[in-house]
């Protein structure tokens, strides 16, 4: 059952890495880590109290940018589509597999 189960995985992760949301999302992803830019003021923010304005601005600055915002977007689709996952994973392993009222 192991195997079969490991098989049918194997396929859904082939079937996620052609997925569009997630090829998009790892070219986007390339594309902001050629960014010296944009990676240093994501270091700066990181370091910053979130509550203070600094943080605030960077922030601000960091959603202008279209391709910041591009990855932002698939980044949350692709969380969507592993939530949705991850709860049929649910629905399939929580099912009791006997009739023992204790179990």
């Amino acid at each position: 059952m192991k195997e079969k189960i490991n098989g049918i995985m194997d396929q859904v992760f082939s079937l996620l890495e052609k997925d569009e949301k997630i090829v998009a999302l790892k070219k986007q992803k390339l594309k902001l880590l050629q960014n010296d830019e944009l990676l240093s003021q994501m270091k700066i923010l990181r370091t910053l109290d979130p509550y203070s304005s600094e943080y605030q601005k960077l922030k601000q600055q960091l959603f202008q940018n279209s391709d910041f915002m591009r990855f932002k977007q698939l980044e949350n689709e692709v969380d969507f589509l592993i939530l949705a996952i991850n709860q049929k994973l649910k629905t399939l392993t929580n099912e009791r597999s006997c009739n023992d009222e204790n179990y």
